[in-house]
């Protein structure tokens, strides 16, 4: 009979001798009349296949994506020009950056005076702001409070069903 490699243990041997013993039982193979080979999923013809002759070939792409992970609000993207030309890139600039930069920055002082108002003195910034803090102050307590308070309830209850399950 062949002798089998188990698990890098070396060949098996039964513990005690049985001239009787052939090895261990496997099912009969029996041979089955609707076998038709190995499983190959089914091949049906696809209309729309062609094959590419050059796929490095790309048509015209008329759109720009970008992905872009930020944490600060309000951060905009537009007038996307590529180009090699640095002249051309130049006057596109001034066409349409400097002519939206003046507006823009006379809206965004507004915003920046106010983050860093706060960031320089921000005990000034929370008595202005003093309904929002509070608010914010008490409905922290409230959740640290309740969860002091519940977590014995729980306890009990966690007790007593453990004893009613017994």
């Amino acid at each position: 009979y062949q002798r089998r490699v188990h698990g890098g243990c070396g060949p098996w041997r039964p513990t005690r001798w049985n001239p009787n013993f052939r090895g261990k039982w496997s099912a009969p193979y029996v041979p089955n009349p609707d076998y038709k080979g190995p499983w190959k999923p089914r091949r049906i013809p696809n209309p729309h296949y062609h094959v590419d002759l050059e796929p490095w070939r790309f048509p015209e792409i008329p759109s720009l994506g970008l992905e872009l992970w930020t944490m600060q609000p309000g951060i905009l993207f537009d007038n996307f020009f590529i180009t090699q030309n640095l002249t051309s890139a130049l006057e596109f600039g001034r066409a349409t950056w400097a002519a939206k930069y003046g507006a823009e920055c006379e809206i965004e002082p507004l915003a920046a005076d106010e983050v860093l108002g706060a960031l320089d003195d921000p005990l000034a910034w929370t008595s202005q702001n003093l309904a929002i803090v509070s608010i914010v102050a008490v409905l922290f307590t409230a959740a640290c409070t309740v969860t002091v308070w519940l977590k014995p309830l729980f306890v009990y209850a966690r007790k007593t069903l453990s004893r009613r399950r017994k």
